[in-house]
This record gives structure tokens, C-alpha cells and sequence, in this order.
């Protein structure tokens, strides 16, 4: 998935009102969770998944080679999509 100038932006300047980051991935796996840790130069997104077994890592690395699509969903209701 390519990083646009729109996705970059939501991230930093929206990031403290989106209340959750779904993530589609090309082998049919879905990342459900928010924003833990956001870097920009270059983009780089951990989130923390809002559900995961006992004793896995909560945390995900967002990876944007293998995404199809990012759908961030605001605390206002809003939902934004990139793919």
C-alpha cells in the first residue's frame, strides 16, 4: 500500500482523536487496535490490538507493504479509508 500525504497527515495531526485503527492485509488477516506509538519521518504505527490471546503480543507493527486497506474510526463517529 503506498503511504499518501493523507494518511501521513491523519496520523499526525488527528492521531489523539482516532479511537481505533482497523488494518486489512493482503493474506485476509485483520488488525483491530489504537495508536501505542506513532513515528514520522518515516511513517512508522505500532498499535495495541484490542483483542489477542493469552501470552501473545498485543502489540502490531503496522505494516503498509503488505496492507490493503487502513480504516481509521474517530471518537466523533467519523471513519476515514486508505487503501
Amino acid at each position: 500500500m503506498q503511504i499518501t500525504s493523507d494518511l501521513e497527515m491523519a496520523f499526525a495531526n488527528e492521531n489523539a482523536d482516532i479511537k481505533s485503527v482497523n488494518v486489512n492485509y493482503r493474506d485476509d488477516e485483520t488488525i483491530s487496535g489504537f495508536v501505542t506509538k506513532a513515528m514520522f519521518t518515516p511513517l512508522d504505527i505500532t498499535l495495541c490490538k484490542h483483542q489477542h490471546s493469552k501470552g501473545e503480543n498485543p502489540y502490531h507493527h503496522l505494516d503498509f507493504d503488505r496492507a490493503i486497506r487502513i480504516t481509521l474510526l474517530y471518537n466523533n463517529g467519523e471513519t476515514k479509508t486508505f487503501e
